[in-house]
């Protein structure tokens, strides 16, 4: 038998309002000792309902982008709007590596930049090491920077030595380049 949630709806109302907190109080402190058991109820909700929950948030991401992107900065990086707008006005809506500028899109949405000649906007960097998970404790959030410095970052694993190793061999090679270029003799015979 198979509930119907708007009768429950109706009949949950019919409660004086001192019975209903007491009730969602319960229900709430029911979840807080349970975690393993609602994460599996949700779960299992999705299981059940994936391709209605997909169509749902896709449709919801399209008619609100930004507010779907403030959602994951508060839910990944523990980042509220005035924090993030905070951020970006330490930085002088700059890259904090290359100092590249950060280009509003609209005059009305000043959280949301993107760098020039770039696909993906800006990026939230944040130490690796800290939390190990997709979500950050939020303490880890170092400063928002443009795509190819945070991937240059990430692919360095955030090692200092790794990233000082590749600048000595650009500078190893740029210095090479310069003495070949310097010289008398063609560089290249195509």
């Amino acid at each position: 038998m198979k509930r119907n949630p708007e009768k429950a709806r109706q009949y949950c109302k019919r409660w004086p309002p001192k019975v209903r907190e007491k009730i969602n109080a319960s229900k709430l402190a029911w979840k807080r000792n349970n975690p393993e058991k609602v994460k599996a109820s949700y779960r299992k909700h999705y299981v059940a309902n994936r391709e209605t929950i997909i169509k749902h948030t896709t449709k919801r991401s399209k008619q609100h982008p930004e507010r779907m992107r403030m959602y994951r900065l508060k839910s990944v990086y523990k980042l509220t709007a005035e924090l993030l707008n905070q951020k970006m006005l330490d930085q002088d809506y700059k890259c904090a590596i290359c100092k590249s500028p950060f280009i509003p899109e609209s005059e009305s949405e000043v959280s949301r930049f993107v760098p020039p000649n770039a696909k993906v906007g800006w990026m939230v960097d944040h130490d690796h090491s800290c939390c190990s998970g997709r979500r950050t404790c939020g303490q880890c959030v170092r400063d928002i920077l443009c795509p190819d410095c945070n991937h240059v970052l990430g692919a360095a694993r955030d090692s200092l030595d790794r990233l000082k190793q590749a600048v000595a061999y650009i500078e190893k090679w740029k210095s090479k380049f310069e003495a070949l270029l310097s010289s008398p003799e063609p560089v290249c015979s195509i």
